[in-house]
């Protein structure tokens, strides 16, 4: 499992990259001049991380179930 997951590593650079953007403007935007919440700083990285992911994967499955073998990278 280790090896696919190596294998398959450039599955993350979208969804990082998507995370980062997003999870900013998300900082951004849910900004207080209080004491910062570190979870909720983390689960605004998270959350778009995951939904970006499962996007990705999602797409690679349907690809592969349909005879395309493209990874759609």
């Amino acid at each position: 499992m280790l090896k696919r997951a190596k294998a398959n590593i450039h599955h993350l650079a979208k969804p990082i990259k998507t995370s980062l953007v997003v999870g900013t403007i998300l900082c951004l935007i849910n900004r207080s001049f209080t004491v910062w919440n570190w979870i909720g700083i983390s689960l605004n990285y998270l959350v778009p991380f995951l939904v970006a992911l499962y996007s990705r994967l999602a797409y690679v499955v349907e690809s592969n179930k349909n005879g395309n073998k493209s990874t759609g990278a």
